[in-house]
């Protein structure tokens, strides 16, 4: 039988991998100047959507 504490570890783990893939990813937008674009229909700076997709982590 699994225990809740198993479970709990397992979903910590795969949080922290999807929070490094996060930082990754931000990181590599910001070296590369692809982090925030502009949008000349809206005139708004947009997050690339790249980053946006990872970008739902509950705190």
């Amino acid at each position: 039988m699994i225990k809740t504490t198993e479970i709990k570890q397992s979903l910590e783990d795969k949080m922290r991998v999807l929070a490094n893939l996060l930082i990754d990813r931000v990181e590599d937008s910001y070296k590369s100047g692809n982090l925030l674009k502009f949008s000349g229909e809206t005139n708004k700076l947009h997050l690339s959507a790249g980053i946006v997709r990872y970008a739902v982590l509950p705190s």
